[in-house]
């Protein structure tokens, strides 16, 4: 049968080396007293040879058991001129993670006014999660990347009155706000990032 490999003891135990090379083996004991080997956790490769020594030794044949790979399940949402270079969204599961939207209207154009393109990006935010029947009662995480703290500050109370507007309710989310040096082009003031549930 086959066995993970973890220590449930031997006669003679295999030396620190051994444990170290093994990362797992398919056991097919032979051992007359009913010993059984298997072993420990490391990421180095078995040699052909240190697996011929350990049969020899153990009298058992010593299998190397392929990796386990795992594959996540993902549904992409692509568009916008960088689409070959990243996802508007990306599904795993229950979970949605957008990527970050800016301000910028249908021409592409940023309006100068933060508050104004708070809501061109949430417009954008909307507009992914209905890629994936999703609306922004799903958003459950949201952080604000903004370029002036004392700007944004100033008028705090119109941008979540407005961002209030827009979620149809107080938002049921949980936000950070953070200051960076820049974003991608010098007339964005803000760019929002969101996690959703599905």
């Amino acid at each position: 049968r086959s066995i993970d490999l973890h220590w449930v003891g031997v006669e003679n135990p295999l030396s620190l080396q051994d444990k170290l090379i093994i990362r797992r083996v398919n056991h097919h004991l032979a051992s007359p007293k009913g010993s059984k080997i298997a072993y420990l956790p490391t990421t180095l490769t078995v040699a052909t040879d240190r697996c011929a020594m350990l049969k020899s030794r153990y009298h058992e044949e010593i299998l190397i058991k392929p990796e386990t790979i795992m594959t996540l399940d993902k549904k992409l949402f692509r568009n916008g001129p960088y689409a070959d270079f990243f996802s508007q969204g990306v599904q795993v599961g229950d979970t949605l993670y957008l990527a970050g939207q800016v301000g910028t209207d249908a021409t592409g154009v940023a309006p100068p006014d933060l508050s104004s393109q708070m809501k061109h990006a949430y417009r954008h935010i909307a507009a992914v999660l209905s890629e994936f029947g999703a609306t922004l009662d799903n958003v459950v995480d949201e952080t604000w990347f903004v370029t002036d703290m004392d700007d944004c500050m100033a008028q705090v109370a119109e941008l979540f009155t407005a961002r209030e507007k827009i979620y149809g309710k107080k938002p049921e989310v949980s936000q950070t706000l953070v200051q960076v040096v820049g974003l991608v082009h010098p007339t964005f003031k803000i760019e929002i990032k969101c996690v959703a549930m599905m």
